[in-house]
């Protein structure tokens, strides 16, 4: 199954490049954005060179929060676009793998941008849970390794043993919710985290190698782009096309996947 989802999602990109076009718009949003964010930032990242040895210490969120409100604010305005964009692009790439045809498939997600935007409140709040729970974690292993105060074992703690509990509690939630976008084609939010969660319990082992060859494949995609940038001295350009075309293998071989 991962073979023929790979062989459809090859297939796709070949014969229908108007694939490409979701994650063409969201590419170029996000590089518009990106300039954008540059001017928002000016204020703090400015008084961050002046006054440097002032924030020495300091926790850098709590300060963006309290001293830079609105930059704050709009920055949490831009994630949360892009992310919704991408939501949209990536349901419409899933339509497309479920037998819809392009234009169908971008209508279809576009007016169901409400419920998009569910999912994209969902995942943040998720994702905010999530980064407490590292933040919790990696605490503990600090207080722990300090507690020992023995240089091997806290080189154990934080180096290895952590890294190592990061990485497969990540992988593992990877396999779990990557069908997600695909499930959230036919049902609301809930019901698509349970339905992703379900679909990998059966096949968990099978997902997983999907998951893992999905993502060599493309940071391979990506990275060679990058590099035939660099080589020609156009990076901006075929960073984006690296992006472009690397996040629609990924959505497309995960919703093949999935729709088998």
């Amino acid at each position: 199954m991962v073979f023929v989802s790979l062989e459809k999602t090859v297939k796709t990109m070949i014969f229908k490049p108007v694939i490409f076009l979701p994650m063409i718009v969201v590419a170029l949003v996000v590089y518009l954005l990106s300039n954008l964010t540059t001017w928002v930032l000016e204020r703090p990242i400015t008084d961050f060179v002046l006054y440097s040895e002032a924030f020495a210490g300091t926790d850098i969120l709590s300060v963006f929060l309290t001293n830079y409100p609105l930059e704050t604010i709009a920055m949490l305005l831009c994630g949360i676009f892009v992310l919704l964009l991408s939501i949209i692009a990536l349901l419409s790439m899933a339509r497309v793998a479920n037998g819809k045809k392009f234009v169908q498939a971008i209508n279809e997600s576009v007016l169901e941008w409400k419920k998009s935007l569910g999912l994209t409140i969902f995942v943040l709040v998720v994702s905010f849970l999530l980064f407490i729970l590292w933040y919790v974690v990696a605490t503990i292993f600090g207080i722990v390794s300090d507690f020992v105060a023995v240089v091997a074992v806290t080189d154990f703690l934080l180096l290895i043993l952590l890294p190592i509990i990061i990485f497969v509690v990540g992988l593992i939630l990877l396999v779990r919710l990557a069908f997600v976008l695909p499930a959230f084609v036919d049902n609301n939010v809930k019901k698509a985290f349970q339905k992703s969660w379900d679909f990998s319990q059966k096949k968990f082992i099978s997902n997983l190698v999907l998951i893992i060859v999905v993502l060599i494949i493309t940071y391979i995609l990506w990275n060679w782009i990058s590099y035939i940038g660099v080589l020609v001295d156009i990076e901006i350009i075929f960073d984006l096309l690296g992006d472009v075309i690397a996040t629609t293998f990924f959505g497309l071989a995960v919703s093949y996947y999935y729709f088998k």
